[in-house]
């Protein structure tokens, strides 16, 4: 049973992971206008007042982390970064990026970038593993 859990676990990670290309491309295109987004990934009932379009769960915190890592490999490095992204928060991010990742996210988003979880989440400690 467990086997048949993790294929469909990381078939979503997959997903996730693609779909924060194309949420990263998007952005970049400047679709939502000149103005910068908020990416919040919390789970939708928690979140009434937020946008559903940019809004997950976990895999949602995966998605706009991957959205970042894109965002930040089409920055050039001697001209100034743009500031697409106002803030994001990662609510149960199932990935333990590296420093050097953090720190790239960290250089497009204009104000704050929040890690939310919880030590005591087995849950999500067995997804990361």
């Amino acid at each position: 049973a467990s086997l048949g859990l993790d294929n469909t676990w990381v078939q979503s990670q997959d997903k996730a992971i693609k779909a924060g290309r194309l949420l990263g491309e998007v952005l970049e295109k400047r679709v939502q206008g000149q103005r910068p987004v908020i990416l919040v990934g919390v789970p939708v009932n928690e979140c009434p007042f937020a946008d559903p379009s940019q809004i997950g769960s976990s895999l949602g915190a995966l998605t706009i982390l991957h959205a970042l890592l894109y965002l930040a490999s089409r920055t050039d490095k001697k001209a100034p970064l743009p500031q697409i992204v106002d803030s994001a928060f990662l609510i149960s991010l199932p990935s333990a990026p590296s420093t050097e990742e953090w720190a790239s996210c960290r250089q497009v988003v204009a104000r704050r970038l929040v890690n939310g979880w919880c030590e005591k989440d087995l849950v999500l400690a067995g997804i990361v593993r």
